[in-house]
């Protein structure tokens, strides 16, 4: 069947395609891909030389079992046809569904019997062999003899055990096994591979510098140092344009935090009582209160902690029972009723409990630019642009949730079991100890995959992936999950905070009790003020003639 160009750019219409049965149409070529996707026997992937896609929802876990490439011809020369192979599988290439491993089938259209086909086809398997594309598929082993597999590890709880010297003086490290290590070393026996761990490196999960070098695990894995990594690696563009990646065994949900409300000065919960109305409101004089007996009647139902059948209306009267109050044994009433609670405990200021209150509360925010940016890249969105126009690019996660919680500068965006283990059970806990960031319960911002990466072009990769498959599907990497030692050493820490919560006492201290006392000491002077005006006011009028 041949072909023509015109009918690859453009579709739902009549083209000069010719078989030995007549004219054809696309619509009879889109069918007959149809009928090959739904049979299902191979996924295919149909590309062309017009095709431009740009996927936004990457799904790497299930790769194309074949390539169908769809070469045009103009009959001029034949390296347009080559041409048409390297542009497609550059494109290809980029995309995170990539499988060097699957089958290639390149079909030129309109051939030209000028062409040697066979200077063709080793030009085009030049291409092919460009991009890692094997040619025969590789045997798949399931045991590797003890082979030793190198591994570039970058995790939270890692302490070296031993030191074991091979080639010649580098050293190489076996590390805690915390959640992924116990994982990849379930992979490693199932395959029968020997771990040499290497040395931590600094800047792990960094990609490339500014000159251009790639570093962190990925350069190991490109320059053949390592041939596995693993540690907290989730899918990026970058990374599975660069290296092959397993599939993901463990989901993380990423949600946005924000800085926890604060409480209120305890001083201020003395003028949050009432309203400066309340306050200043002045009424007439009461006329109980201008007899002198009444007046003790008054003052000793308040010693008593009796309510008093009226309130003193003038001013001279309000002044004189609210020092009386604050000096009199009615303060033990008061001081455990009220200044034990509201003024102890005054509350929290008004905290951020949505995304929108969040934008418009003017806080900047933290994120890593490489993994977040992607989510607020909508030009058309004006809240994506001012999001990142006031983003602060935050690398180090612990860095960005100390800002969030204790300094309250930013918002950020964390996984929810890292800021808990964070808080509880890590050697952090103590920078975190009493500050903690706020979680906006609403949709995550982002839910990544937790896995592992491999050279480019790995053979072991297929074989990995059917373990971590099964892993995943019998329960045993969430069981690995439970039972790790971060795992155990957070819900120590948190069981040990709960119990102390529930079963003892906090000592009021000073800093507790520091706005009830400015209170007393309030009235310890107001009432000596009064007594001292008082005795001024009577000397004053003892010397008038």
């Amino acid at each position: 069947m041949s072909l023509h160009e015109e009918a690859l750019h453009t579709y739902g219409r009549w083209s000069e395609n010719f078989t030995n049965f007549g004219r054809v149409s696309m619509d009879v070529v889109g069918y007959i891909f149809e009928e090959m996707h739904q049979s299902e026997s191979r996924s295919v992937l149909i590309s062309n030389i017009f095709t431009d896609n740009d996927p936004t929802e990457w799904n790497s876990n299930h790769k194309p079992e074949s390539y169908l490439l769809l070469t045009p011809s103009s009959c001029n020369h034949e390296s347009d046809i080559v041409q048409s192979v390297k542009s497609q599988l550059k494109r290809l290439s980029s995309y995170p569904e990539w499988n060097p491993r699957a089958r290639f089938v390149v079909t030129v259209m309109n051939i030209c019997f000028k062409y040697n086909a066979e200077k063709v086809s080793q030009r085009i398997l030049m291409e092919i062999w460009k991009r890692k594309i094997t040619f025969i598929p590789k045997k798949a082993y399931d045991t590797f003899h003890g082979y030793e597999l190198r591994v570039a590890a970058k995790l939270t709880a890692i302490r070296e055990e031993k030191t074991k010297q091979i080639y010649g003086n580098n050293s190489h490290h076996t590390f805690k096994e915390d959640y992924e290590i116990r994982f990849l070393k379930l992979i490693s026996r199932s395959m029968n591979f020997t771990l040499i761990f290497l040395p931590q490196i600094k800047n792990f999960r960094k990609v490339q510098e500014v000159v251009g070098n790639y570093i962190g695990y990925t350069g190991l894995l490109m320059n053949d140092e390592a041939d596995i990594a693993v540690g907290g690696i989730i899918r990026t563009a970058i990374l599975t344009n660069l290296t092959d990646v397993t599939i993901s065994y463990l989901k993380l949900r990423w949600q946005s935090f924000v800085p926890c409300p604060v409480k209120f000065p305890g001083w201020r919960s003395i003028f949050r009582t009432f309203s400066l109305s309340g306050w200043l409101f002045r009424i007439q004089e009461n006329a109980s209160f201008k007899r002198f007996v009444d007046a003790v009647q008054d003052v000793w139902a308040l010693i008593l902690g009796v309510s008093i059948l009226s309130l003193p209306l003038t001013n001279p009267l309000r002044l004189f029972f609210s020092a009386w109050i604050c000096y009199s044994l009615a303060i033990n009433t008061v001081f455990q009723a009220y200044l034990t609670t509201y003024l102890v405990d005054p509350g929290f200021e008004k905290s951020i409990t949505s995304t929108e209150e969040d934008f418009t509360s003017g806080t900047k925010y933290g994120f890593s630019s490489t993994y977040f940016d992607r989510n607020f890249n909508d030009i058309a969105d004006s809240k994506d642009v001012e999001i990142l126009g006031n983003r602060i690019d935050c690398v180090d996660m612990v860095t960005c949730l100390l800002l969030t919680a204790k300094y309250r500068n930013i918002s950020t965006i964390c996984n929810t079991g890292l800021v808990d283990y964070l808080y509880y059970g890590s050697k952090y806990s103590d920078k975190f100890r009493g500050s903690r960031p706020g979680e906006l319960k609403e949709m995550p911002v982002l839910v990544t995959d937790l896995l592992m990466a491999l050279q480019k072009g790995s053979t072991f990769l297929d074989r990995v992936n059917e373990i971590i498959y099964r892993l995943v599907e019998s329960g045993i990497s969430i069981y690995l999950m439970k039972v790790s030692s971060e795992e155990r050493k957070y819900f120590e820490a948190k069981s040990s905070v709960s119990k102390i919560v529930a079963d003892e006492y906090h000592a009021l201290t000073m800093n507790n009790m520091q706005s009830a006392f400015y209170l007393l000491l309030f009235g310890h002077s107001l009432s000596l003020i009064s007594f001292l005006m008082e005795m001024l006011y009577f000397k004053i009028h003892l010397w008038r003639p």
